[in-house]
């Protein structure tokens, strides 16, 4: 009996063997392969048929994977250091992308610097965040070939190991995705041939399927007439139960529609590249025999939406085509062809890779390493929609995964206390119409316009009012000088008189100008010196025939700011002091807007003088006082300005150039005003995209198109809970509104059910997403998020009661 006890349990315990995971006996080689704008949701891993053989076929594909910010700046921050917005203090792609406090703080607790302190050859090739300029190299990362600014694939600058280097737009040398593929692959090579003991690990970050959507040549035929991106939400207008910006979407028109399967198109092409980058990737691990001790992860940093509620594109939003994005891993322990429900998020990277790596997690860290979830036996078979049996690896472990997550897009501090502090002021103020339809009501802005009048009021179509300027003014009557001319004393030789004098200065200010006279350099062979005025000063210009040239070169010449330069290719380049404080940046900016307002004030009165000059009759020259020579007998007489054959010919000339400029004026001005009214709406961000915006294949050739996508108030806080019972999302905005979307009846978020609500769940979940907003590490985030679970059973427990009583 005894024997047979000690004979079970070794079978027990070989049999338990072949379930549990066990580590790598050295450490594993980690990569992680980001993208950039990936959805899943509107089709995009369709054309990685590659990496789904290489990744999800041979790993674990994680099926509710999500980010908590769906923007660039913040989700890569999050990405990088495994931690919320909230605390990252990343908030938009903007001033808190790459500011001081960033790198002085999170960016140096980035996963790369506790992997290179534990013996790891680190690199980091591709996008890093949209404002990173080259200025430093953050920590952690030994090898680093990173871009400058935002996503490009040609006519870019990358910063190599401390050094600025710039591509243009041949394809073989400059092409941005390959060129990563290559120096990774090569940094990956060099490491084991010259380190053979150490582990290596990269992130290999693309700019696809981020514009400018510059796809390789030999792709650019493909996908033509694909149309995933269009699913049960595509075009779905009117939405008036959601907030604001989705409220104000209208039906696509024929151009958006079909500027939507474009971009759709146009981005599929770029992931090609990327799709051939990973095969690459997994074959040269293979040949070299690491592929088997290599963590290979696979994400986006959003996802996208085209056409999505009437929104032509973007992303930022709360929804899942925003949030969700594809998560693929293979690796030694990971379960193979399975499907992972369980939730994971951007914030797991950091720790996950850390505990691949065998590094303890710091505590700092809001997410939880993903190798939890395989810890323990959890697959199962399970019928596809095919019939055909599918393995879902399910986490059944005693230690409990979260089942809630923070899905947030806030602002610093600073911004969300003026924005309250206005919104407190404005109260139940009267609207902006309200204002403009009272001060309309005064006698100076009475039309049409009287002399002297300046502005006067327009009643537009749809009601409202507009105050425009009036620009036709008359120009008061001028009298000829019917002064008589007093000549020089024949008999007087030698100096002037006081009369003579003054008669001359006269002569000269009503005269001497650049329509009668012009003046060569004062010295033969010496050009007049312009010197290189600061903003805000007046230089004056001996020569007045080049008058128009000088100004010219002013302007190529004038200091714009004293701390920044703007260098050609549009890159802003600051000194470090601009940088060294948050006070510092807002006492720049206010500097800027002291100078932008007197630029401003000084354009306003050079606006005031040509609309003057735009409609203002000829007036007759003066005649001219001409006194006889010595040897002349005649009295004195007044003559007209002679004036040559010639120049009255150019006179003429310049009349008729004059129509035509002012003809085309005419037309650009209204085509400038059809723009405006297309691509300008109050409160909102817009975009515009012409023929010119795709410089490669397949062009862009319909008319110019437009559209306002983003909201300035579009700031919120939300829960998203997936488990047994529940599947909801549920978000606050800065605003006050409310959205709740269950998912279980309503998978694709098209009805608000926030007024449905009971009482008692909603200060429940309002409660919940305060503590969530505010939660800091991995053990309070995750305890939190299971907080509603709690509450939940509980309510559900006093309602049996009361309904058994």
């Amino acid at each position: 009996m005894k024997h047979e006890i000690v004979t079970w349990t070794v079978v027990f315990i070989v049999i338990s063997c072949k379930f549990v995971q066990s580590r790598p006996r050295k450490p594993p080689n980690i990569i992680l392969i980001l993208t950039d704008d990936q959805d899943v949701v509107l089709g995009s891993m369709s054309a990685m048929n590659k990496t789904n053989h290489h990744l999800a076929k041979n790993g674990a594909n994680f099926i509710n994977a999500f980010v908590t910010t769906p923007l660039c700046c913040p989700s890569r921050s999050s990405i990088l250091t495994g931690m919320y917005e909230h605390n990252t203090g990343v908030f938009d792609n903007q001033e808190t992308c790459v500011s001081k406090e960033w790198i002085e703080g999170p960016e140096k607790r980035n996963f790369g610097a506790y992997l290179q302190q534990n013996q790891y050859r680190t690199g980091y090739f591709g996008k890093y965040l949209n404002r990173y300029n080259g200025s430093h190299i953050p920590d952690g990362w030994g090898e680093w070939v990173a871009l400058l600014q935002n996503s490009r694939y040609y006519n870019y600058s990358i910063n190599r190991n401390g050094n600025i280097h710039r591509h243009g737009d041949n394809y073989y040398r400059d092409y941005f995705p390959d060129l990563i593929a290559n120096d990774s692959l090569t940094f990956f090579r060099l490491s084991k041939m010259n380190y053979p003991e150490l582990p290596v690990a990269m992130v290999v970050s693309f700019p696809g399927p981020h514009g400018p959507e510059d796809g390789a040549p030999h792709y650019q035929h493909l996908f033509e007439g694909n149309q995933l991106h269009r699913t049960t939400t595509w075009n779905h207008v009117p939405n008036p139960d959601k907030h604001w910006i989705i409220q104000v979407m209208e039906p696509m028109t024929d151009l958006e529609i079909a500027f939507t399967d474009a971009l759709q198109r146009k981005r599929l092409i770029t992931l090609v590249s990327v799709d051939d980058a990973i095969q690459k990737l997994c074959q040269e691990l293979e040949s070299i025999g690491e592929l088997d001790n290599t963590y290979i992860i696979f994400t986006s940093d959003h996802g996208y939406h085209l056409g999505q509620f009437g929104l032509v594109k973007g992303k930022s939003m709360p929804y899942d085509f925003d949030l969700r994005v594809p998560f693929l891993i293979r690796g030694p322990g990971i379960p193979q062809g399975v499907e992972v429900p369980n939730m994971v998020l951007s914030i797991d990277l950091a720790p996950t890779i850390l505990d691949m790596a065998g590094i303890l997690i710091p505590e700092h860290m809001d997410g939880m390493s993903i190798l939890k979830l395989f810890e323990q036996p959890g697959n199962r078979n399970k019928r596809g929609p095919n019939g055909k049996k599918k393995k879902v690896f399910r986490y059944v472990g005693t230690e409990p995964w979260r089942d809630t997550f923070l899905v947030e897009r806030s602002r610093t501090d600073e911004e969300l206390e003026r924005y309250y502090n206005k919104t407190a002021r404005l109260g139940m103020q009267v609207t902006k119409g309200d204002k403009l339809r009272e001060e309309c009501e005064k006698p100076e802005y009475q039309p049409p316009c009287k002399p002297k009048q300046a502005k006067e009021c327009i009643l537009l179509a749809d009601g409202s009012y507009q105050i425009r300027k009036c620009r036709k003014r008359e120009l008061p009557p001028t009298n000829e000088n019917n002064k008589k001319c007093v000549c020089p004393n024949e008999k007087k030789k030698g100096r002037m008189n006081k009369e003579e004098k003054k008669q001359q200065r006269t002569f000269l200010k009503q005269h001497v100008n650049k329509e009668n006279i012009k003046l060569g350099p004062f010295i033969e062979g010496e050009e007049p010196s312009i010197e290189t005025p600061t903003l805000g000063t007046v230089a004056l210009v001996n020569d007045d025939s080049n008058i128009y040239q000088a100004d010219s070169a002013l302007l190529n010449h004038v200091v714009v700011d004293p701390k920044c330069q703007v260098f050609p290719n549009s890159t802003v380049y600051c000194i470090s002091d601009v940088f060294s404080s948050r006070k510092s940046i807002q006492e720049h900016k206010a500097f800027l807007q002291r100078q932008i307002d007197s630029v401003q004030t000084q354009l306003k009165y050079l606006r005031v003088i040509k609309n003057s000059l735009k409609d203002a009759k000829v007036i007759k020259k003066e005649k001219l006082c001409v006194c006889p020579k010595e040897n002349d007998k005649t009295e004195n007489i007044y003559a007209e300005e002679r004036q040559t054959s010639k120049r009255k010919k150019n006179q003429k000339t310049q009349e008729r150039e004059s129509k035509s400029v002012e003809t085309s004026r005419s037309k650009r001005r209204g085509r400038k005003g059809r723009k405006e009214l297309v691509c300008n709406k109050p409160n909102m961000n817009c975009w515009q995209h012409d023929r010119d915006h795709w410089r490669t294949p397949p062009y862009w050739t319909d008319e110019m198109i437009c559209g306002c996508t983003q909201s300035n108030n579009n700031t919120y806080w939300c829960l998203r809970t997936i488990n047994k019972t529940h599947d909801f999302l549920y978000c606050e905005f800065i605003t006050k509104f409310v959205e709740f979307f269950n998912h279980r009846t309503d998978p694709h978020q098209t009805t608000n059910l926030a007024h449905s609500l009971d009482t008692g769940i909603r200060r429940q979940l309002h409660e919940q997403l305060a503590d969530m907003k505010a939660c800091v590490g991995s053990k309070d985030c995750t305890t939190k998020s299971l907080n509603y679970n709690k509450k939940q059973k509980a309510t559900n427990k006093k309602q049996k009661q009361r309904k058994g009583s």
